[in-house]
């Protein structure tokens, strides 16, 4: 069985690509290390940040509230979910594809409020979390069509899928539970219960193990995934000092919706995932 840390640092280091095959039109300077791609929720763009440098090389005007953020299969393209403004009756619920320059190349429909997804392997479905309306959907990519609408559990922000393609976990914060959606046939097989204020589920590259961030229980739930049931809960440092964890996502940082390429060291990151708690 692979370490939860061996699957943590596998999943949150989403590409493996130079940053020069995605490198945003526009940017003077040549990155000298791993890009991130950080969505802004509140001012409806993406920043591209140099991870050698720590220094902004790019911003990629989209408009809406951008949360949820991947990487297409190409290894070229942005895809990133798009809901309306937070108290503003206009706007849009949609996925959107983009390519480096910031060009909107399509817009998918998402359910209402999407807040996460997954594409599978073949970006041939999208499945989404909708967050306000407390279900997941799942979209037909060359239709550009929802074939699904499912309830799952309260305010479901986190969407993984497994290395197969077979699961999909849908995290939900308010009720602290994981929804298990099969993606043979698109429905809801099983709901669990994990830590309060469940983010992110990560699994390993076998797929045998999932691990699931709960940020108010300060937990991380080993599920074992050929029956979709918890069989450990690791106890994250508690306490109001400057090394207080607060598992917010796959990279356990304040910041959320990051994804960086190529492979990062693994004691780099580790680096990164002690950061003073200031809210």
């Amino acid at each position: 069985m692979q370490s939860f840390w061996t699957a943590f640092f596998e999943r949150c280091i989403l590409i493996l690509v130079s940053c020069s095959l995605l490198l945003p039109a526009g940017c003077h300077v040549q990155p000298s290390g791993p890009l991130a791609f950080v969505s802004n929720e509140r001012d409806g763009t993406i920043t591209v940040i140099d991870t050698k440098t720590d220094r902004v090389v790019s911003t990629i005007q989209v408009g809406g509230r951008l949360r949820g953020i991947r990487l297409g299969s190409d290894k070229k393209t942005i895809w990133v979910a798009i809901s309306y403004p937070t108290n503003q009756s206009q706007g849009e619920d949609k996925i959107a594809k983009i390519n480096s320059d910031g060009t909107v190349l399509a817009k998918y429909e998402a359910g209402t409020d999407p807040e996460n997804f997954v594409l599978d392997k073949n970006d041939a479905r999208l499945y989404i979390a909708n967050e306000d309306a407390g279900t997941a959907s799942v979209t037909d990519v060359s239709s550009n069509r929802l074939i699904r609408v499912m309830p799952v559990g309260l305010e479901p922000e986190g969407a993984s899928i497994s290395p197969d393609g077979r699961w999909v976990y849908i995290t939900s914060e308010s009720s602290s539970s994981v929804s298990v959606i099969d993606t043979q046939t698109d429905q809801v097989v099983k709901t669990f219960l994990v830590g309060a204020r469940p983010r992110e589920a990560v699994f390993s590259s076998d797929g045998s193990r999932a691990y699931v961030t709960a940020e108010n229980g300060n937990t991380v739930a080993v599920v074992d995934t050929s029956r979709h049931e918890v069989i450990k809960t690791i106890e994250l440092p508690r306490g109001d000092g400057p090394t207080q964890l607060k598992p917010k996502g796959s990279l356990f940082l304040q910041m959320a919706n990051v994804f960086m390429w190529p492979r990062v060291a693994a004691t780099a990151l580790q680096l990164l995932m002690v950061k003073p708690n200031n809210s």
